[in-house]
């Protein structure tokens, strides 16, 4: 006996469990480990009067029960069980105790083995005030969430989901999502599901519709994602979903306006299209019976004055035509149905050409013309005809904004990108920065003291650039008030044909 009672004590001072010995609560023996659980010495807890004094107040009831029935050998006393201790600095801690009725030299005495469970107890109620917050945030949420099992099905969802589908919270658990889910949104929503059942993907997002407990739509984006069991399978999904019905809303009266803008858009421009073609017919007229009546071609006109008027009716009648020359293109690409002619073009060629057709005004306007083509420039595939209207108008813009002894030059090179650059450049009146994008726009003019001479529509521009974008170039303008103004038309490196 004498042997088994010293194996006894060797194995409780080594072991780092708490371990104690008591009657009626009255210490006969306790090991290093249970006096430091509770910040004592061994002398200090053997020397107690009763260890009720290390037990919570509100535990002590209960353990007094419990080691009274021991005691008396009943059987249903619990083996184990856990309980508040008291530490010497008058904090709480948890402990895990296993009891058992011991046959001690001087009588029946109780064992116990401790162990200090707080920071499992703390880690607990940290995850109990989590799982609080995450079920108040859940409960409270601005967008429906739901969690779903595929054995149990609903597992928990949020007002916030039963106000997306219609549906009062008693009616929602008796429904799949597969029934609230709009017909022709099913296929691809199962086609997802599947997909995370499989393995293939952790979670899905997509837009879909919802009927209504009303039958009215609710459009709706979610967001679902599988958390796995070990063997992973799906245990369950989470999903989350936002009523997104103003926003489609809002989606669908845009693009019927937008729709509306461009039928009106369109109308105006099959309308100018027809309006400018019905004017250019008698113009020509006009035109043609005026110059004769200028040359004298059946004789001369007997007063002066009506020289002089015939000479403004036709000055009159080819500015008017060249108006509605520029309306009716614009308008024509604007409604797609400018004619656009590809074929090899010599750029060097249409700025000679460009350049005899300007001399007249520019020589009346007292502005010299010079142009300087870079070796190297390749032939283009191009609208011959509408890359001469760009020049012709970027030219006589130019001459129109530049005074008597200005320059107006024109460049032609290949750019870094090996695309072709033409620039036009003059000494003229120039533009503010903060107005380039305003002459960029059809009918834009800037209107100044220094301009309010000069006739036009405010087409020029506009056109060349509409122009330019048939052939995939850029336009781009630098200029300065009272310096000048140069614009660049780039066309991209695919428009440059390789030399024979």
């Amino acid at each position: 006996m004498q042997q088994a009672d010293d194996r006894f004590f060797n194995l409780a001072e080594g072991s780092i469990q708490g371990i104690i010995v008591h009657r009626n609560f009255k210490p006969l023996y306790v090991n290093q480990a249970w006096a430091e659980i509770h910040g004592y010495t061994v002398d200090e807890v053997l020397t107690v009067e009763t260890l009720l004094q290390f037990y919570s107040p509100a535990d002590q009831e209960r353990l007094i029960g419990y080691a009274e029935a021991r005691m008396r050998g009943e059987d249903d006393v619990p083996a184990t069980y856990e309980y508040r201790g008291v530490h010497k600095d008058g904090s709480e801690v948890w402990l895990y105790n296993m009891v058992r009725r011991l046959d001690w030299d001087s009588g029946p005495a109780i064992l116990s083995t401790t162990v200090d469970i707080t920071d499992r107890k703390q880690a607990e109620a940290a995850l109990t005030a989590n799982e609080e917050r995450f079920r108040m945030y859940f409960d409270l949420g601005l967008i429906g969430m739901a969690i779903t099992s595929l054995e149990k099905g609903w597992v928990q969802f949020n007002d916030r989901l039963c106000e997306i589908f219609g549906y009062p919270r008693e009616e929602v658990a008796s429904l799949t999502w597969a029934e609230i889910t709009h017909p022709d949104d099913l296929d691809a929503d199962i086609a997802q599901f599947n997909r995370a059942l499989a393995g293939e993907i952790e979670g899905y997002s997509m837009d879909k519709r919802f009927i209504r407990k009303d039958g009215e739509i609710a459009h709706a984006s979610i967001s679902a994602k599988c958390v796995r069991k070990p063997d992973n399978s799906v245990d369950y999904f989470v999903a989350f979903v936002q009523d997104i019905s103003e926003r489609k809303q809002a989606e669908t009266i845009l693009r019927q306006a937008m729709e509306a803008a461009d039928m009106a858009n369109r109308t105006k421009s099959e309308f100018l299209a027809h309006m400018s073609h019905e004017l250019r017919t008698p113009l020509n007229s006009i035109i043609g019976f005026s110059e004769l009546m200028r040359q004298g071609t059946h004789g001369k006109i007997g007063n002066s004055h009506y020289e002089q008027y015939a000479e403004d009716i036709h000055k009159s009648g080819e500015h008017l035509l060249g108006v509605i020359s520029d309306i009716l293109d614009v308008s024509k690409i604007e409604a797609a149905k400018l004619e656009f002619d590809e074929e090899d073009v010599d750029l060097p060629t249409v700025i000679r050409e460009c350049k005899r057709m300007v001399a007249a005004r520019a020589q009346e306007a007292g502005i010299s013309v010079s142009s300087q083509v870079a070796k190297g420039v390749p032939r283009i595939r191009a609208d011959n005809r509408r890359i001469k209207q760009v020049l012709l108008n970027l030219l006589t813009n130019s001459i129109k904004f530049t005074k008597a002894g200005g320059r107006v030059r024109v460049e032609c090179s290949v750019n870094e990108n090996g695309g072709v650059e033409l620039s036009v450049s003059d000494t003229g009146i120039g533009i503010d920065a903060k107005n380039i994008p305003m002459v960029l726009q059809p009918f834009g003019q800037v209107r100044g003291h220094s301009v309010h001479a000069h006739e036009g529509t405010g087409l020029g521009l506009s056109l060349v650039q509409l122009l330019t974008e048939m052939h995939q170039g850029e336009i781009s303008i630098e200029s300065e008030p009272g310096v000048g103004t140069t614009v660049y038309v780039s066309l991209p490196k695919e428009r440059a044909l390789a030399k024979s």
